[in-house]
This record gives structure tokens, C-alpha cells and sequence, in this order.
């Protein structure tokens, strides 16, 4: 079934893909799949679709809004799948870290973060005094809104980091990684759940001796 599964969430038929991937977001809940999936391959494809929706790519000013949509759909419930896989099973966790998804899982939040500082920084510096200026500002801008990410996305995707935290065998890597310095800016800009997820993370580290030097 997981087999199946995994080669129709990579379905162009867009139902086709969305049904497949809302399946496999339900079945990383049970903790009878969760391994089975990651034997046939969904870590990967997971991180695959979830990092292929943070670039739009050229089309008509007709065609954007549609594969927009798509995308954001795509990406939401990848992250969904990623945060149920990541949940409740010490031995999935621990996979998911030993395959090297933590860089891959963080690259998405660390673009949000730094497009939000961008943009905070040129509200600080004010108006563009110049056409050029201002031209090369909102080509800026325009860059930055592209590298944002939807709340329900940012918010699987904490919680997916929350759940990896949880298992002791991945503190060093967690330590290691640029997960923490990331944690102020999402709390800071993110919503409720959020900031209660960051909180959920830091308890989660809390245990080890190394997480009190660096958050202090």
C-alpha cells in the first residue's frame, strides 16, 4: 500500500497527487506505517515536493495564480506528512536525522527568516531616494515575498523540528545545526501555535546540559 502510495504522490494529475499525499499524511500518524514508509521511500520524496514548492516557477500572468495554489497545497501537506512521520517513534526520528533531513527540513524556515529581516531592514532605511533605487528595491521585494512561507506550513514545520527533539539521540545534531539561532525570529514573527511549538522544542532540549550554554 505505502509503495503505491509514494509513486502516486509524484502523479502530474494534480488530484491524483494531492489524494496520495493526504493518504500518507494520515498513514504518518500509525505508528505501524511510519517505518514502512520510510523503507519505501517518502522521507525523500516528501523533502523533494516540499522543497520543489518554494520556487514559482516563469509562467503567464494567467497560469501563476493556478500553479501558485498548487504549490502551496503541495508544500503544505508535505510538511503535514513530514511533522506525522517525525512523531511518536524514537526510532523514526532517529532515521530521519541519520538521513540528513535536518539541513533540508531547517533550509526552508532560514529563507522565510532571512526574507523577513531583508525586508525589515529596508523599511528601516526608508524610501528609495532614486528610480534605480527603487527599481532595484522592489526587485528585492519581490524576491523576498517569493522565499516566504504560509503559517500552516511554518507551523508542521516546527513542529516536525519540536518532534525530532524529542528523541536524546538527536540533541548533538540538533545542537550542531542552525535550528536554535532560528527559534527567536519564529517566535518573534510566527503565530500562537508557533511560539507554543518553539516553547515545546526548547523543553524537548531542555534535558541536556549542552542547549542551557546556548540559549543563554
Amino acid at each position: 500500500c505505502c509503495m503505491q502510495l509514494v509513486a502516486l504522490a509524484q502523479s502530474d494529475v494534480v488530484v491524483v497527487q494531492r489524494s496520495a499525499l493526504r493518504c500518507i499524511a494520515a498513514l504518518a500518524l500509525h505508528t505501524a506505517s511510519k517505518e514502512e514508509l520510510l523503507a519505501e521511500g517518502a522521507l525523500s520524496l516528501l523533502l523533494e515536493l516540499l522543497e520543489g514548492t518554494l520556487y514559482v516557477p516563469a509562467s503567464s500572468s494567467y497560469l501563476r495564480p493556478l500553479q501558485i495554489a498548487r504549490l502551496l497545497c503541495v508544500r503544505r501537506l508535505a510538511a503535514t506528512a513530514l511533522a506525522n512521520l517525525s512523531e511518536d517513534h524514537l526510532a523514526v526520528q532517529a532515521s530521519l536525522v541519520a538521513q540528513g533531513a535536518l539541513p533540508r527540513l531547517l533550509a526552508p524556515l532560514q529563507r522565510h527568516n532571512a526574507a523577513h529581516a531583508a525586508a525589515e531592514e529596508r523599511k528601516a532605511k526608508g524610501e528609495p531616494t532614486t528610480a534605480e533605487a527603487s527599481a532595484s528595491a522592489a526587485a528585492r521585494a519581490a524576491a523576498d515575498v517569493g522565499a516566504t512561507l504560509d503559517g500552516r506550513s511554518r507551523e508542521q514545520l516546527v513542529r516536525c523540528y519540536a518532534n525530532l527533539c524529542l528523541n536524546e539521540v538527536n540533541h548533538s545534531e540538533v545542537l550542531a545545526s542552525a535550528l536554535l539561532p532560528e527559534l527567536a525570529a519564529t517566535a518573534r514573527r510566527g503565530s500562537r501555535l508557533e511560539r507554543r511549538l518553539c516553547a515545546l522544542l526548547i523543553s524537548n532540549l531542555a534535558p541536556n546540559t549542552e542547549t542551557h550554554a546556548l540559549l543563554t
